[in-house]
């Protein structure tokens, strides 16, 4: 069964759309990543960092900092969710980071450090 829907984002919202091709598959999963996505990023009044469509990113925001991390919401391809605090003192280059994540996890992170680095 496949289900069209249009999508219509506000001009305050980061325009996701032309990120795209003119059709999207997902299921519903991805719809609320997706979803949960967009809701998050429009609360990012004054972003420290975007980067769009990188390997396997579609866009990540570093949305806030302190004096212990940075902190992100990304979307990846495969419309995964993700919001994380990045240690500012961390090694990214270290695999034990990676240790606790699963590999799409690992993925997207060592994906958003090579851009970082």
């Amino acid at each position: 069964m496949s289900l069209t829907i249009n999508l219509i984002l506000g001009s305050s919202e980061y325009d996701l759309l032309n990120l795209f091709d003119e059709n999207i598959e997902m299921n519903s999963s991805q719809l609320v990543n997706f979803s949960t996505y967009i809701e998050q990023s429009k609360k990012c009044k004054n972003p420290k960092n975007v980067i769009t469509n990188h390997e396997n990113i579609i866009q990540a925001i570093n949305y806030d900092s302190d004096e212990n991390n940075n902190y992100w919401i990304i979307l990846d391809k495969k419309f995964n969710f993700m919001d994380v605090g990045i240690p500012l003192s961390g090694d990214l280059s270290n695999e034990k980071l990676y240790e606790d994540l699963s590999s799409e996890e690992s993925e997207i992170l060592k994906s958003l450090k090579d851009v970082l680095n």
